[in-house]
């Protein structure tokens, strides 16, 4: 979004470029304000879940919740024609990010322990490829339909595939509680 944004508000809204930043500060400010509050909700759920409430269940019901939220106003940003109405979707696409971001280091810390931050550094590199290779492939398909919209459909649809697979297939049980259960399993069968 970050990449595309200016793109889309000159090409598309026809802002002209002195009035841009008017646009383009909101939805960081909102990313910035909005993980306290996310982080707040994450307490409260930690705090009253109890047992049934760890932070791995808390992730992973936020994320699909988040990846639905980001499809559907990535849906809406691809088909915005006005700068106010297509700010207020890229607002939807970060709030739907920071809930899909919930719980995000929990698993770093988890798998990782001491060596977390080398882990997530690892990761976090890795993750940043697709930033690379989004604008050639927004190039692309601006070239050949003349408009960016399929590209934010491609992305909703991913975002939609995501949140079904994470929904079915992540666990919520601690890497090291798998660890020492696979442990545990591996010496009663030598006994």
């Amino acid at each position: 979004m970050n990449q595309m944004g200016p793109i889309w508000y000159t090409s598309v809204c026809s802002v002209p470029a002195e009035r841009m930043g008017l646009f383009l500060s909101i939805p960081p400010t909102l990313n910035v304000l909005g993980s306290f509050v996310v982080g707040r909700l994450e307490k409260q759920l930690l705090l009253y879940g109890g047992e049934k409430m760890s932070g791995l269940r808390i992730q992973k019901a936020m994320s699909v919740c988040g990846a639905v939220v980001e499809a559907a106003f990535m849906l809406i940003f691809g088909r915005c024609k006005s700068a106010t109405i297509a700010t207020v979707a890229w607002c939807g696409i970060v709030i739907g990010h920071l809930l899909h971001g919930s719980g995000f280091y929990t698993n770093y810390e988890d798998i990782g322990g001491p060596d977390a931050a080398i882990l997530w550094a690892c990761d976090n590199t890795l993750a940043s490829l697709p930033g690379l290779v989004s604008p050639i492939f927004a190039a692309a398909i601006f070239k050949r339909t003349g408009s960016y919209t399929l590209l934010f459909d491609l992305c909703a649809a991913m975002q939609i595939s995501l949140a079904c697979f994470f929904g079915s297939c992540a666990s919520t049980t601690t890497a090291r509680t798998l660890l020492n259960q696979r442990r545990q399993g591996k010496r009663d069968r030598d006994v």
